[in-house]
């Protein structure tokens, strides 16, 4: 899987297609599997649990670069950062916000986790950043 994720170009299409929409799902997959990696060894102990978090980093990150662009939802990784505090990919995800604010009628539901993740940890940057665009938190509510 971290193969797959980290290669350049990336894949675009022809493995799993989405339920409903048709696009291309299969970047949705590798980062439940790389959590699901982490969360195994980590029950196991906590050297594992560690070692398996930094193996997941790269490949994790590369997935959320990816989403910037291509339609991936990457909302199952936010329990871990919000509840094991995977705060290293918060740049990672600033960047995101940024990014998919420049067409939010494609990504408005993108914009919405993520702002809203965002602002248990940061929320000057998500005010910040939403306010140079035009915007405020109201304008994408919450799930």
């Amino acid at each position: 899987m971290r193969t797959f994720v980290m290669r350049d170009p990336s894949m675009q299409g022809g493995w799993y297609e989405h339920r409903l929409r048709g696009y291309d799902d299969t970047y949705r997959f590798a980062p439940k599997a790389f959590v699901g990696y982490w969360a195994m060894l980590a029950d196991r102990s906590k050297s594992d649990g560690e070692t398996a978090r930094r193996e997941i980093f790269g490949p994790t990150q590369r997935v959320i670069e990816l989403s910037n662009d291509l339609p991936i939802e990457i909302d199952n990784l936010f329990w871990p950062i919000e509840d094991n505090d995977f705060i290293e990919y918060l740049p990672a995800l600033k960047s995101r916000l940024q990014a998919i604010l420049k067409k939010p009628q494609k990504h408005h539901w993108k914009v919405a986790d993520c702002a809203h993740l965002l602002m248990k940890f940061d929320p000057e940057f998500v005010t910040q950043t939403l306010a140079t665009n035009g915007y405020t938190l109201a304008d994408f509510p919450n799930k």
